[in-house]
């Protein structure tokens, strides 16, 4: 066979690929593209559109072979660097697609916007270079003028967390004026910036620019402006509409409610938070219900971001933070893969059911050997400092739940019992601040309410 007749061979059986694999028919699509390469094993579309075929199949290690090989030829081939970068983000290999993205668009610095998008969200994600990802989001900007508006919140988002809240202020802007019928958040985040910069009279702009374009303005939202306003002093210029001609709000350096995403968003935060802890590898402590007491070395997990609005959290801690319904369904992460797990004053906010399944999911993400930690009151300590049952009904001590808003409070054997129950190894009891784990953290509960060493359960339970 001619040179020529193979190569017209070969053409055709990858024109008849690319077309079965955009119609999704990826069986017959590699078929044909192997075809391809066996008449001409080194044509580096073929080696491509191979690639990109493996990939939609999810078959990762074949198809950045075939980007490799691609690159043999073809050192400086962007496109197959790209798709090498997208394969590893696949495979939660984050570190290794950040490179991948560096060589490509060094090679190809003119790639569509997207890809650009892409590495600022990696590095944004790894906690990594924020100048870098508002490099990355303006050159996308830049390459593209009808991307997304949501691109301007990235880049607003990168550039608070760089404190450059001017810029941060211009880019959330910038999205308003295209679009002023964008969702809240946007407009949400501008006056977060606004605050920072602590230029009032734009804040009470912004503040009733939203509420005239939506005078159902969430609850949360009027609440977090008039908290800041009124500490400053200024909450009655605003109500009367009168701004002042010069103040200054809160440094709002700090993590609020506002700091975080709707509950899928969170989980998913926090699932690749967690994947990315275990490439590395990073030993991963998590706790959960953590109210105004997040461990900086832990994975802090809540319902509510309600109660952050009442402490000063510094903004660096949003990556050890994530707020969402954790107990609805099972934690998005992998069996055997925490070292520690941790809470306080929680455990007794749960009915008997939460309970279970939360001892349950811990053992199940939790190493063999490491330690589930409880700290929580005691009811058999609180009935025996409150009540006096020969009153009756009168006599027991219902504050325990109407104060505390406890639901199902235990023993200790109880909690020693639902352990062995559920299947942990050993239940050990011990102290404040006593715990076996040998993990670093400070118990700040029992409060002043209860006996410090009676009145609270402390228990480690063993994988």
């Amino acid at each position: 066979m001619s040179m020529f007749s193979k190569q017209t061979k070969s053409q055709t059986h990858l024109d008849k690929g690319v077309k079965l694999r955009k119609e999704g028919q990826l069986d017959a699509a590699l078929a044909e593209l192997q075809q391809a390469l066996d008449l001409d094993p080194n044509l580096p579309r073929t080696l491509y559109q191979t690639g990109l075929a493996r990939q939609q199949k999810k078959d990762f290690d074949e198809a950045i072979a075939c980007y490799q090989k691609l690159i043999e030829q073809q050192p400086e081939n962007g496109a197959a660097h790209l798709q090498i970068g997208r394969v590893l983000v696949e495979q939660n290999r984050h570190r290794e697609a950040l490179d991948a993205y560096r060589k490509a668009l060094e090679f190809q610095p003119n790639q569509p916007a997207r890809f650009h998008i892409e590495r600022g969200d990696l590095l944004i994600q790894l906690d990594l270079d924020k100048e870098e990802a508002i490099a990355a989001y303006n050159r996308a900007i830049k390459l593209d003028s009808n991307l997304p508006l949501s691109i301007y919140k990235k880049l607003g988002d990168a550039l608070i967390q760089s404190g450059k809240n001017e810029e941060a202020v211009v880019a959330y802007r910038t999205a308003l004026e295209l679009n002023p019928n964008l969702p809240a958040n946007i407009r949400n985040m501008l006056m977060d910036a606004l605050n920072q910069t602590g230029k009032i009279e734009e804040v009470i702009a912004a503040y009733h620019k939203a509420l005239e374009l939506n005078p159902n303005l969430p609850v949360n939202i009027r609440k977090k402006l008039e908290d800041a306003l009124e500490l400053s002093g200024l909450l009655q210029e605003v109500i009367a509409d009168k701004a002042p001609e010069s103040s200054a709000l809160v440094n709002k350096a700090y993590l609020t409610s506002w700091s975080f995403g709707n509950k899928e968003e969170e989980r998913q935060r926090f699932q690749k938070q967690v994947l990315m802890m275990l490439e590395n590898p990073t030993p991963i402590y998590i706790q959960f219900g953590f109210a105004k007491t997040p461990f900086r070395n832990f994975l802090n997990l809540d319902i509510s971001a309600g109660l952050l609005d009442k402490v000063k959290i510094p903004h660096d801690m949003h990556n050890r933070i994530f707020i969402y319904p954790w107990l609805d369904g099972p934690l998005p992460i992998p069996s055997n893969c925490i070292d520690f797990a941790f809470s306080e004053d929680m455990f007794e906010h749960l009915n008997q059911k939460q309970q279970f399944l939360f001892l349950a999911e811990v053992l199940r993400v939790l190493k063999p050997g490491c330690f589930h930690r409880i700290n929580t009151p005691c009811i058999a300590a609180s009935m025996a400092a409150h009540s006096d049952f020969s009153r009756g009904f009168e006599g027991v001590y219902q504050e325990e739940w109407d104060r505390w808003h406890h639901v199902n409070v235990p023993t200790r054997n109880l909690v020693d019992e639902m352990g062995s129950i559920v299947g942990y190894r050993h239940v050990l009891f011990n102290s404040r601040n006593g715990s076996v784990s040998g993990i670093g953290f400070i118990e700040y509960r029992p409060g002043n309410d209860r006996d410090d060493i009676t009145g609270n359960i402390y228990a480690d339970l063993m994988k």
